[in-house]
C-alpha cells in the first residue's frame, strides 16, 4: 500500500505537469456559453421558493421555452437565455419580485 501511495504521489508532481492547450472554443468558452445569462439572489430565501421561482419567472417574462433557470446555491441562481432580446428586456426592468421579496440580479460577466 505505501509503494502505490508514493507512486501516486510521484505522479502527482507538478514538476512533470505538461500544460492543457483549451482550444479557443465555444466549448470552452465560459463567456460565449454565459453572455447571455444573468446571475440572481433571493433576497429573503426562506419566503422565497427557489424551485417555484425557476419556473415562474421565465411565464411572467413571457420568454417561456427561451429561458431556462439554474439553482446554484440555496439563494443564487442564473436565468440562461436563447436571445438577447429577451435578456434586454428583463434588464429593461432591473428589479423584479417573488412572492412579494425581491430580487437581485446583474447580467454575467
Amino acid at each position: 500500500m505505501d509503494g502505490d501511495l508514493s507512486k501516486v504521489m510521484q505522479a502527482m508532481s507538478l514538476e512533470e505537469d505538461v500544460p492543457i492547450d483549451i482550444p479557443n472554443d465555444d466549448d470552452f468558452s465560459a463567456i460565449a456559453r454565459n453572455g447571455r445569462s444573468l446571475i440572481r439572489r433571493l433576497l429573503n430565501r426562506d419566503c422565497q421558493n427557489m424551485a417555484r421561482m425557476l419556473r415562474t419567472m421565465p411565464r411572467i417574462w413571457k420568454v417561456y421555452e427561451r429561458a431556462r433557470g439554474i439553482a446554484l446555491t440555496r439563494e443564487t441562481f442564473q436565468f440562461i437565455f436563447e436571445l438577447e432580446t429577451d435578456i434586454q428586456m428583463v434588464m429593461k426592468q432591473r428589479f423584479w419580485t417573488f412572492d412579494d421579496w425581491g430580487m437581485a440580479m446583474d447580467r454575467w460577466g
